[in-house]
């Protein structure tokens, strides 16, 4: 059985909410990627830069795959 569509999971981990929607929209208005925003931003410990790997349709919830 095949795993239908594979998405890449990715996040940006910040403390405040404010810290959260200025990322948000110095990406949306093209001044930063998202990985740029997330190696430079992020405080994920895990060294990931934001990376959370690649998970199956059937793994993500459904308001999360229309997230992306």
């Amino acid at each position: 059985r095949g795993l239908g569509d594979v998405y890449k999971r990715q996040h940006i981990l910040v403390q405040k909410q404010s810290e959260a929607l200025r990322i948000s929209e110095e990406i949306h208005n093209g001044k930063i990627t998202f990985n740029e925003a997330a190696f430079k931003f992020s405080e994920d410990k895990a060294g990931a830069h934001g990376l959370l790997g690649w998970k199956s349709q059937h793994e993500v919830s459904p308001h999360q795959v229309d997230s992306y």
